[in-house]
């Protein structure tokens, strides 16, 4: 049963990476809302994992990582079908919020279930490598998803939302020929008469260790960051090609493929880079490299920031092995979900309280020169981090 869920859990991984989507997002709500309500939905979508994060990893600790993995499934499947159709703001926020608990279910369940799955094998020190592989082959898939995404797109917005339909009911299909790793059903069996409460208790036991304390809050602050270009690099794209232009989806899925397929190299050495140069010095790395991104997309209005924005994904292609190997060494599966979804929480509510106070100072067309401000915010908040981060760091030594 083990060896079926190594064998599958590639291609859960890669449907569940393929983000149509990804390179239309912005275009498509700009189609249909302004600026100001564009950073609300977003909002939506942030505010909606933190209010499921963490039950869903407690869900999954405690009841199976199948159950939740199908959960996730079924939320994102509703969430395309309602984009395909949706035009009024109640209709995307309600989509938004799908997508958003959706996500939320499988934050942490699939390397929990990836790890526990090679445990029941045999195989359980070999995580890092094989995680970092998969991840590896998702970017990669990625970077052909998008292209075909922003193809249909410039057709159409929307379809690029109906391909992901496929996919999200392809991976509910994966999901339901998953078996729950024996692992994972002896650890509910122990642990079935623990209250929540305390399970969150023991997960804040975890960061009394200082080591593993760093790694929780330099991923919160690495979610903020990793996600600031995303937002708003398709507005820079359009910036180049004028608004409404039909070559904005195009240019934006070539550059997204090319920088899926530099993740997808970066994710396969990110084990090596760690054992070579230290895990901290790669992540401080990574975190200096966000930086840099958000602020020459900000200082830039030019086609060579295609280049830059390429980079977006390398610095999480890099640092998430790392991450989740020594979140597997330092935390038991009875609560590593847990552990995880609270790491992805506190990350993902402190980029909803970002949007919301960027929201309050903007107010314009998607393209006005609002974004680079909020860009230029973003590169002094990396600045910032990254000085505080490098103390605390020389501190652990």
């Amino acid at each position: 049963m083990a060896n079926d869920n190594l064998r599958l859990y590639p291609i859960y991984a890669c449907l569940t990476a393929c983000s149509f989507w990804l390179p239309v997002f912005f275009l498509y709500f700009a189609e249909r809302v302004g600026l100001r309500e564009l950073l609300w939905l977003e909002a939506v979508y942030y505010a909606c994992v933190v209010l499921a994060e963490v039950p869903s990893g407690y869900f999954s600790d405690r009841y199976g990582r199948r159950r939740t993995l199908l959960a996730s499934t079924g939320c994102l499947t509703a969430a395309y079908a309602l984009f395909v159709f949706a035009e009024a703001f109640a209709a995307l926020a309600l989509a938004q919020a799908l997508l958003g608990f959706g996500y939320a279910l499988n934050s942490g369940t699939d390397t929990a279930f990836h790890s526990d799955s090679l445990d029941e094998a045999g195989l359980g020190e070999q995580y890092g490598e094989r995680e970092a592989k998969t991840r590896s082959l998702a970017f990669f898939v990625a970077a052909v998803a998008m292209p075909v995404g922003a193809g249909v797109a410039a057709l159409e917005t929307r379809f690029a939302y109906g391909l992901n339909l496929l996919t999200a009911a392809g991976s509910f299909a994966v999901a339901m020929s998953f078996t729950e790793p024996a692992r994972a059903a002896r650890d509910q069996a122990l642990d079935s008469a623990r209250a929540f409460r305390r399970q969150l208790a023991e997960c804040a036991g975890d960061l009394r260790d200082p080591t593993t304390a760093w790694i929780f809050y330099y991923a919160v602050f690495m979610t903020v960051l990793n996600h600031i270009p995303y937002e708003f690099y398709q507005s820079r794209i359009e910036s180049w090609t004028g608004p409404g232009s039909s070559w904005a989806p195009l240019i934006s899925g070539l550059i997204l493929s090319a920088g899926q397929l530099a993740a997808a190299a970066a994710s396969r050495v990110s084990i090596r880079v760690s054992r070579r140069f230290g895990d901290r010095p790669a992540l401080l790395s990574t975190l200096a490299l966000q930086t840099a991104v958000i602020g020459v997309m900000g200082a830039l209005v030019h086609p060579i920031v295609a280049a830059v924005i390429v980079l977006r994904s390398v610095p999480d292609a890099v640092g998430a092995p790392i991450l989740l190997a020594r979140v597997a060494e330092k935390v038991p599966s009875l609560r590593r979900a847990t552990f995880l979804s609270l790491q992805s929480l506190a990350g993902r509510l402190a980029y909803s309280l970002w949007l919301l106070a960027m929201s309050v100072v903007v107010g314009g067309p998607p393209a006005g020169d609002e974004v680079p401000a909020l860009l230029f915010l973003g590169a002094g908040l990396g600045v910032a981090g990254g000085l505080v981060f490098a103390f605390l760091s020389r501190r652990l030594r």
